[in-house]
């Protein structure tokens, strides 16, 4: 008998162990197919959240950059908080660096964190100059009569902003006509609305330049041309009609008693807008009026660094005196590359019209009863531009800006004129390059432009009447001088125009903020203890009110804001208050010596809250310490 053996390939469990590894495997597969779709989906899931938080840094951070390009406007560096002390902004953070380049742009980089979302942002910006008024980098000496005030000519024209003035008129003027009955006045290409008159001194409180609205339909050549007067020729009826329906919109002023005298700048010098004014220089800055025959300032003296300005008794001036912490670096004129052809000498009754276009010449003359006539837009590069006697320059930039660039000399007679179209200030200017230029412009002319010379003395005649602004090197004015400053383009609330934007972009995220954690724990900051963006610090500083007086101890106005910032300026001043500016301030420390005003040195060093109320009529020392700050 044979006996057999069990076979293995038949046993059941064997069967079963094949199973078991196989559903093994696929198990496997399975979960690992299932771990790589979890971690895609959470990848994706990750992404989308930080796409969607970087959306929010990024509009963090340009939030942050346009809170620094503002901030220039108003003085301020453009830096916004700091990597150690940022602003918050809808639950995130966020900080700009500002940092200056080699070419004098600044670079503002701003830094937005907003939960797990990073963003960077630069922008480059090209600072604009601060309006230099008129200007002059040596020393000003005034000692003649001559006005200066300001007005804005984004507003309206410099004669509608006139505002009761007093007006003494020639009377044998050809044109001149005064309707008694209307009380208004027409001299000189203006039209007054006055309250009375008085021989040849008409008080006003209304002007009309008919040139600035030509919705009234009235013409330049309408009389002008007219030898009898006012009403001779084309000048009729209607058209004084709507110089009546033109006064009839602006109210007048009221005067209680018709026989008190205005309360509004009375110029000898002629017609004023009352303030405004800004006269700077990188010198001292001296006003005298030792024949009292009219120095008029209407507005601000800025001397230079160190310097003074000092204002005599008889001078009128009503603005502050507030002296430059810097010098103001006047930028060279840079000359366009224009080809300068052959000079010309302009002599013949046909007038000469230089067209739109940039063009040179190696000089310009013109002589007596001749015309040039300088249209825009254009830029027009001489060597020597001379007007003589009798002779007349026209320039036409209504149409278009017109530059002229001076290399040599500027010689603007006195017998000779100056006319230009526009009372646009920005859409003209005369500008001198190169050191110790000659420049004179004695001519007759309502110049609404900039004069620009930066290193050369400049000479102003008392009929070449500047609306707009003025820069030299050293500055001479001829007695009866009127410079009226625009401010127009200081900008709505008087601040530095903002600046030219230069370039954008997104930089990289810096290293030390890209780990994407709550921004809060990554810096180590509470979010109670930083301020909102825009939010200002409250001051903790001592507040103190001054009032300051001229020579003869009448009021000029006063100064209120934290005592650090007060200089003292050659102002005779009354120290009235010292505030804290909480309860339970910590105290602050002052050394000072100053003379009273009984004449006798006085000296003050202690806590601040101890200053007397004093007289000061001049100081030699004053020095205030906050905590912890050392004098």
């Amino acid at each position: 008998m044979r006996c057999f053996g069990a076979n293995t390939l038949d046993r059941p469990d064997s069967r079963r162990g094949g199973a078991l590894l196989f559903s093994l495997i696929v198990v496997m597969t399975v979960s690992l197919l299932s771990l790589g779709l979890l971690q895609l989906t959470n990848s994706l899931g990750r992404r989308q959240k930080y796409s969607v938080e970087d959306k929010r840094a990024f509009y963090v951070a340009e939030a942050g950059l346009a809170e620094a390009y503002y901030g220039l406007s108003t003085g301020g560096t453009g830096d916004v908080g700091s990597i150690t002390a940022p602003v918050t902004l809808g639950g995130g953070l966020v900080w700009v660096e500002a940092t200056e380049e080699e070419n004098g742009n600044l670079r503002l980089t701003s830094n937005g964190l907003h939960g797990a979302g990073r963003s960077t942002l630069e922008i480059v910006v090209e600072p604009i100059e601060e309006p230099f008024g008129i200007f002059s980098d040596g020393p000003i000496e005034i000692s003649e009569p001559v006005l200066i005030d300001g007005y804005d000519s984004d507003a309206s024209p410099y004669d509608e902003q006139v505002v009761l003035g007093k007006l003494t008129v020639d009377p044998v003027y050809p044109y001149l006509h005064d309707d008694t009955g209307n009380q208004i006045l027409f001299y000189e290409g203006l039209f007054y609305r006055y309250q009375r008159s008085e021989g040849n001194v008409y008080r006003f409180d209304a002007v009309l330049d008919h040139t600035a609205h030509p919705e009234l339909g009235i013409e330049h050549d309408d009389f002008i041309d007219d030898w009898c007067g006012l009403f001779c020729g084309d000048f009729d009826d209607h058209e004084y009609e709507s110089v009546l329906t033109y006064f009839a919109g602006i109210p007048q002023v009221v005067v209680e008693d018709p026989e008190a005298e205005p309360t509004g700048p009375a110029s000898e010098l002629g017609p004023t807008t009352g303030g405004g004014g800004l006269v700077g220089s990188n010198g001292s800055i001296t006003l005298s009026d030792p024949t009292d025959s009219g120095v008029e300032i209407f507005g601000d003296l800025a001397p230079g660094p160190g310097e003074e300005a000092t204002v005599g008794e008889s001078v009128l001036h009503t603005g502050e005196i507030l002296a430059r912490a810097e010098p103001l670096v006047l930028a060279p004129v840079s000359v366009p590359d224009v080809e300068l052809l052959p000079g010309f000498i302009h002599d013949s009754a046909i007038v000469r019209i230089l067209p739109p276009a940039d063009i040179g010449y190696e000089s310009i003359e013109v002589r007596g009863d001749s015309q040039v006539t300088l249209q825009g837009p254009g830029t027009l590069v001489v060597n020597d531009f001379t007007l003589r006697d009798g002779a007349t320059l026209l320039i036409e930039n209504d149409g278009g800006s017109v530059n002229v660039y001076v290399l040599n000399s500027v010689d603007f007679r006195s017998g000779s004129r100056i006319d230009v179209t526009s009372q646009d200030p920005s859409k003209l200017s005369i500008q001198v390059a190169g050191p110790d230029r000659s420049v004179t412009l004695a001519g007759q002319s309502l110049f609404h432009g900039m004069v620009y010379a930066p290193e050369s003395e400049v000479s102003i005649g008392d009929a070449f009447e500047i609306f707009g602004s003025l820069a030299a090197g050293r500055l001479v004015l001829a007695p009866g001088a009127r410079l009226h400053f625009d401010s127009g383009t200081l900008g709505d609330s008087g601040a530095v125009p903002l600046p030219k934007l230069v370039g954008w972009r997104i930089d990289e995220v810096p290293t030390a903020i890209k780990q994407r954690t709550d921004p809060f724990k990554l810096l180590d900051l509470d979010e109670d203890d930083l301020l909102a963006l825009g939010e200002e610090v409250e001051s903790e500083s001592w507040e103190v009110e001054i009032d300051l007086f001229d020579a003869s101890w009448i009021w000029q106005g006063k100064y209120e804001g934290p005592i650090e910032d007060w200089q003292p300026t050659t102002y005779r001043a009354k120290v009235k208050k010292i505030n804290a500016p909480q309860e339970n301030a910590e105290d602050w420390r002052i050394d000072a010596r100053w003379k009273d005003g009984a004449g006798a040195i006085v000296t003050f060093n202690g806590p601040l809250s101890g200053f007397p109320a004093s007289e000061i009529l001049a100081v030699y020392e004053w020095n205030v310490t906050g905590p912890g700050e050392t004098t």
